[in-house]
């Protein structure tokens, strides 16, 4: 039987492990955010006995967690073991996305005192091990959560199961829980420094636009991205592989497997003639590390029409396999100096 879980909403920060500088107070995630600092400021927050304890706001007029909504008939006022997944809505781009996670945490149904001095002694509603817990980089919060009737909807806590006690049967929550159980990138409870990370290669993607046809226009870039990701994925496919996408959780696009073969594939879209394409660090890494069976596909010259709805047509491929970056020329384009801490 499949542990239970819950979705919760929460404000958007990057570490969640109190005021920072560039990191003060959570984005979003509610009004109460707009006049004060929630609780999920120490989300993340690691109190010296290891323990997590975290915070979101069940509602607007109700504090109270309806726990049979999460395990059918349970009457107590603490759920264990629950996957408890925080979602927030992402104040640079589209969408709300999933940030992190406690696994087998405690769930209570009603706001807790804290006694933490760590915390401020602010309240929480559910704690968990630090071992059980994923804080997710920025450039690794690519799961977009649906909105609306049948996605999170405006209520900070989506549970997976009707009032008269049914299963939701949603795609979207299967997904998010397919992802959550297969992640094994970077956490920043284990690595902070993983942030400095994602900044950096944001940094480079936002500043080599004309050498390698970056798309300033987030709309065509992502159209660009999807018109590429999904030719590649149908030329494997009528090739007989099976075909992975790995693109949200590692630093390559899609693992393509057939009998014994194994590839790596990276895939890079660009309405230019492709002589040049951005990559980020993490991407050469692991070029170098799995080159002989590392490819680089790259679909260039295509066509895009309109901005705001691109509609993207043509183009052809250049494929490079294996991927060997000796025999291209890998140039930097400059540095980028991450701040120092306010102290």
């Amino acid at each position: 039987m499949p542990d239970p879980f819950v979705f919760a909403r929460v404000g958007w920060m990057k570490f969640y492990s109190g005021k920072q500088s560039g990191d003060e107070r959570p984005i979003g995630g509610g009004s109460y955010n707009r006049e004060k600092i929630g609780s999920e400021l120490f989300n993340f927050k690691k109190l010296r006995d290891g323990r997590l304890l975290g915070f979101f706001q069940p509602g607007r007029k109700s504090h109270a967690i309806r726990l049979e909504r999460i395990l059918r008939g349970f009457k107590n006022n603490v759920l264990e073991g629950v996957l408890i997944v925080f979602v927030a809505k992402s104040p640079d781009s589209k969408g709300q996305r999933i940030v992190g996670w406690y696994k087998n945490a405690a769930l209570h149904g009603k706001l807790q005192k804290s006694t933490s001095v760590e915390r401020d002694f602010s309240h929480f509603i559910c704690s968990a091990d630090i071992g059980n817990a994923v804080l997710l980089p920025s450039s690794q919060r690519q799961f977009i959560v649906e909105g609306g009737e049948d996605g999170f909807g405006q209520s900070n806590i989506c549970y997976p199961l009707e009032p008269n006690g049914t299963s939701k049967q949603l795609s979207w929550m299967k997904k998010a829980e397919e992802f959550v159980d297969s992640y094994n990138g970077e956490n920043l409870l284990v690595n902070p420094s993983a942030e400095a990370s994602s900044v950096i290669e944001n940094a480079l993607e936002d500043t080599l636009e004309s050498a390698a046809g970056f798309e300033s226009n987030p709309r065509v870039r992502s159209a660009i991205e999807q018109y590429a990701m999904n030719w590649v994925e149908r030329h494997y496919r009528s090739l007989g592989y099976d075909v992975k996408n790995h693109s949200k959780k590692e630093s390559y696009d899609f693992l393509c497997l057939k009998n014994q073969e194994k590839l790596y594939v990276e895939v890079k879209g660009t309405r230019n003639r492709g002589d040049a394409v951005v990559v980020t660090p993490n991407e050469v890494d692991h070029a170098n590390k799995f080159g002989d069976t590392s490819v680089l596909y790259v679909v260039h010259s295509m066509t895009v029409k309109g901005s705001r709805r691109p509609k993207v047509s043509g183009g052809h491929e250049r494929i490079i396999q294996p991927w060997n970056l000796k025999e291209g020329t890998l140039r930097p384009q400059g540095f980028v100096f991450s701040l120092p801490k306010e102290s």
